[in-house]
């Protein structure tokens, strides 16, 4: 079964309205394909990201994470897109082992010469930034970052829960 379908039968069985709901196919890592994937809507949730499996200092986690932010953004803002809602993770706002009281909110950054980071988390991290970066160079597509501490439960398809951490917005 296609994932597509996979999809449209899991929302079905949650009685979910899927007469409108469309697919498109892109690469992260690719342009071709995000502005026809924009084309008739108004918002986008980006939760796509390598995960890295057992991996996670993989080096090509970077840049196939920074990829996808540019590609999936920009195609966002030449669509004129209202608002995106993009899945990062707590990593961007983690603070170093050794602060026993450390202040985080949302104007901090995990910085990127922590020796406990993974390529995984420099990924999140600089995934994150340059999502800000493409947001803040424009006035009209508004950004909400999620923070997930963690994602507990079944992959796909199944029920689990992402404890949200910390939101980033505007």
């Amino acid at each position: 079964m296609a994932k597509s379908e996979s999809v449209k039968l899991m929302l079905q069985n949650e009685n979910v309205d899927i007469s409108h709901l469309t697919f498109a196919v892109a690469d992260l890592n690719q342009a071709d394909g995000w502005d026809e994937a924009m084309k008739g809507i108004d918002y986008v949730l980006h939760v796509a990201s390598p995960l890295g499996g057992n991996n996670h200092e993989d080096p090509t986690l970077i840049p196939t994470a920074k990829n996808g932010v540019v590609n999936v953004i920009s195609a966002a803002i030449r669509a004129g897109m209202q608002k995106v809602v993009m899945t990062s993770s707590e990593t961007p706002n983690y603070p170093d082992k050794k602060n026993p009281n450390p202040s985080v909110n949302e104007d901090f950054w995990t910085d990127m010469n922590n020796k406990w980071i993974s390529n995984y988390q420099k990924s999140k991290i600089i995934a994150e930034r340059t999502a800000w970066d493409l947001i803040h160079k424009q006035s009209r597509t508004k950004l909400v970052t999620i923070l997930p501490g963690a994602i507990l439960g079944r992959t796909w398809p199944g029920e689990g829960a992402a404890p949200i951490r910390s939101l980033r917005c505007c």
